[in-house]
């Protein structure tokens, strides 16, 4: 009985504070953004959890931990549906524009703004090196230490991103800016360096050109969260039926963008 009491009081307790954080939430607020942003973390992490291998070798003996995509590339067709990561960079767009805005009306920086925001991707970061670090030195004394490093790897693959990410958050004042003064001229300037490098990359097989469409390409779907922002704002976001035809639009550039069937590393071509 006592027990029953107990956990009916802590439900009601968890209720509340859910509850106040709701109340203390401004109704402007877009909470489908927060549900996509909680949506995409977590596929990105269990997404690299279960894309990887580990195994025994049979020379050393050492457990390894593989790309699972590199021992059945075969497969790797099935990761192109389910690309998360321009959803990912999208939302942060969307969350980066309305920031910004924010912050200028209140009279801040942008050089302010960058610290805060960069801030937030270092100290978790940070936490999660330094409690790896920590379990692979236990578990080397305990003789474990080949397979607390397997485990280490497969807990920072997700992280790749993260270089593409900060990248994108620096340039987001600048981008943010220019849409402000023309977003034609913005949207086709990034398009056009896009598609100018994926033709010298594809076509004139122009060396280690590929590389500078890792940033551009991240920020093209960046700047479709910011214009979500600004449509959502001004009144002119479309309908739920010519929404659906865009995400299924943007979906097909994801899978154009993201899907490198000549490659199976996360960093030399896969988003997932």
């Amino acid at each position: 009985m006592c027990a029953d009491t107990t956990t009916r009081a802590d439900s009601r307790t968890e209720s509340s504070i859910i509850g106040d954080l709701a109340g203390r939430t401004p109704s402007s607020r877009n909470r489908a953004i927060d549900a996509y942003r909680a949506l995409a973390m977590l596929a990105v992490a269990l997404g690299h959890w279960l894309v990887i291998a580990v195994a025994v070798d049979d020379a050393t003996g050492d457990v390894v931990a593989r790309n699972a995509l590199e021992v059945a590339p075969r497969f790797s067709f099935l990761t192109w549906p389910f690309q998360v990561m321009p959803l990912f960079f999208a939302v942060g767009g969307y969350a980066s524009r309305r920031s910004i805005r924010a912050h200028r009306r209140r009279g801040g920086s942008d050089a302010d703004w960058l610290v805060q925001r960069l801030r937030r991707l270092v100290a978790p970061t940070a936490v999660l090196a330094a409690t790896w670090l920590v379990a692979l030195v236990v578990a080397t004394v305990l003789g474990a230490g080949g397979l607390a490093a397997a485990g280490m790897v497969g807990a920072a693959i997700p992280l790749w991103f993260l270089a593409n990410y900060t990248i994108d958050t620096a340039l987001a004042p600048t981008v943010s800016t220019a849409l402000e003064r023309s977003r034609t001229q913005t949207v086709a300037a990034l398009v056009g360096i896009f598609a100018t490098v994926e033709v010298l990359h594809r076509v004139g097989d122009v060396p280690w050109v590929e590389h500078v469409n890792w940033v551009v390409g991240w920020l093209l779907f960046q700047m479709i969260g910011m214009l979500w922002s600004d449509l959502e704002r001004d009144g002119h976001l479309p309908s739920q039926r010519r929404l659906a035809v865009a995400a299924g639009a943007l979906w097909c550039v994801a899978i154009a963008t993201c899907a490198r069937p000549k490659s199976t590393s996360p960093v030399d071509g896969g988003c997932v």
